[in-house]
């Protein structure tokens, strides 16, 4: 496994950053030509740079910080708008709207932490079990993967069949990693197999274990949607 793969495996995936370059609005200008190109330029160059760190703070292996103070600073923003709305209509609206802003704040506090954990765990699974350098197994893996929990008694049924998937898969590679290792290349075959297959055992479990974490708080997460 070369390091550039590892660390792509890390560094790849982006939570939904959203990338936005604003337009630069002039009028009666008096300037060089050379002038307005160095404005467009230097202000580009700048919006830019601000954007990269918008991606970086979106990467999943560091959990989605961006996604995560913006939905909480949604439900902060809703627990006090929504009161003050209801204030300057009646108290008993007051009431309502305080309720309303602290199922907001609690909402979106509880999907962005869920969100947070499950993008890191996910994203840390997916670096591990490419360590095991068994492509059948990180193919399988990878189907399991998409298919996402709705809820989270879902998530915990998938998060504990992802925890066996990895046991049954790491034990039984001990044996089938070498029979297969022999089929494709004779003795020098076996021994990679050998070799694949004692990785496995530690790798694959571990992995399994990672990925039950991550889908139980996908599940978690995904909940939050109903509430």
């Amino acid at each position: 496994l070369r390091p550039g793969e590892m660390l792509g495996n890390f560094l790849k995936n982006v939570d939904r950053a959203h990338i936005r370059f604003n337009t630069l609005h002039a009028e009666h200008l008096s300037e060089t030509s050379v002038t307005l190109s160095n404005r467009i330029i230097n202000k580009y160059k700048n919006e830019g740079i601000l954007q990269f760190y918008k991606i970086l703070g979106s990467m999943e292996l560091l959990g989605n910080p961006v996604g995560l103070v913006s939905n909480i600073g949604h439900g902060v923003r809703d627990f006090f708008e929504e009161p003050a709305r209801g204030m300057i209509r009646s108290p008993l609206h007051f009431g309502a709207g305080l309720g309303k802003g602290t199922y907001s704040l609690v909402k979106h506090s509880l999907y962005g932490a869920f969100n947070a954990a499950s993008k890191v765990t996910g994203t840390i699974g997916r670096g591990v079990a490419a360590l095991s350098m068994d492509d059948e197994y990180i193919a399988r893996r990878q189907a399991f993967v998409r298919n996402r929990p709705k809820h989270m008694f879902e998530g915990l049924w998938q998060g504990g069949e992802s925890l066996g998937r990895g046991l049954f898969d790491g034990i039984t590679g001990i044996i089938v990693d070498p029979v297969k290792g022999a089929r494709a290349g004779s003795v020098g075959g076996f021994f990679k197999g050998v070799g694949k297959g004692l990785i496995g055992v530690v790798v694959k479990p571990v992995t399994g274990a990672i990925d039950m974490v991550s889908k139980t708080g996908e599940g978690l997460k995904n909940t939050t949607t109903y509430l």
